[in-house]
């Protein structure tokens, strides 16, 4: 299972990196006894675009899978910088 960290201050930490903002779907998955304990765990599933030009292939899926605690962690995580989140 891949393990996950949290970044609360990321602004910046991608850069560099080249980002696939072609997303067309994602997709979050909980997987009832997903982990070697028998605990849930979480996938999130993204379909990205077949993109373009003469090298371009059909749709890509990238899948990501962690411990539902730790999805759960970092959701708490955020909604604890951010109390605020759902107010408006």
């Amino acid at each position: 299972m891949i393990a996950m960290s949290v970044n609360l201050n990321g602004d910046g930490a991608l850069e560099g990196i080249p980002i696939h903002q072609e997303a067309s779907a994602i997709e979050v998955i909980l997987l009832e006894g997903g982990t070697e304990s028998g605990r849930p765990s979480v996938t999130i599933h993204m379909t990205l675009g077949a993109g373009v030009g003469p090298t371009a292939k059909s749709e890509r899926h990238i899948i990501g899978q962690t411990s539902a605690r730790l999805f759960c962690t970092a959701a708490r995580m955020i909604m604890a910088k951010h109390p605020d989140l759902f107010d408006d």
